[in-house]
């Protein structure tokens, strides 16, 4: 019998693709380093209905692809609804899995600190932004998000063919989980909480409700 249940086929599709990374069956902690490593892992894992990627300043999306970014060292997120991205310089990436439930095995990809981009003038009394939004007009240049909205640069021209909305960010943790997965339920979590826990206390939570 085929299983048309949208919720269970997601499941087993994320088990399915986390048993093709994990070398053996007992609960265990793996980690990357290496963008090209990051990436080949996470592609197969990429589809707005299979992940849902909770961002380091709260909210998140369900990612449809990744890809190296013109910033060295970066990589590209991107989602369904919008040709941009949502950008960060990766530092490691941690698989958490559960023998015993894979499907609520997650990734947490660990962002370095990055210095702003200059484009907008820095925040009063020294505080920093843990992201901006900016609007890329050709590979690796940015200007304020503000013309998207005018359709114009700030000489009147039109903005080029290959324009793109960039959310880049600063620093902090993405954690992508299964969209059908415990984490996911909880909506209360998508405030931004794992950016500020570790992976064991994490871990630990998800395992009290399995």
């Amino acid at each position: 019998m085929v299983d048309t249940n949208p919720s269970d086929a997601c499941r087993n599709q994320w088990i399915a693709k986390i048993a093709d990374v994990v070398e053996h069956g007992s609960d265990h902690r793996y980690v990357w380093s290496a963008p090209q490593d990051i990436m080949r892992v996470l592609t197969p894992f990429m589809g707005s209905k299979l992940n849902y990627a909770l961002l380091p300043t709260g909210g998140g999306q369900g990612f449809i692809g990744v890809g190296n970014s013109h910033e060295i060292g970066s990589l590209e997120f991107y989602i369904s609804y919008s040709d941009g991205a949502f950008v960060g310089k990766v530092k490691s990436m941690t698989l958490d899995y559960f023998a015993n439930d894979p499907a609520q095995s997650f990734f947490m990809i660990d962002l370095y600190q990055i210095p702003e981009t200059g484009v907008y003038i820095p925040l009063e009394d020294g505080k920093k932004r843990e992201s901006e939004e900016l609007l890329e007009i050709r590979p690796g240049k940015y200007v304020d998000r503000i013309f998207w909205d005018r359709n114009e640069l700030a000489d009147g021209s039109p903005l080029p063919n290959e324009r793109r909305l960039i959310h880049r960010y600063l620093g902090g943790r993405i954690m992508l989980v299964c969209s059908r997965s415990i984490w996911n339920d909880r909506t209360a979590r998508h405030n931004g909480w794992h950016n500020k826990k570790s992976n064991d206390e994490i871990r630990d939570m998800i395992a009290k409700r399995m």
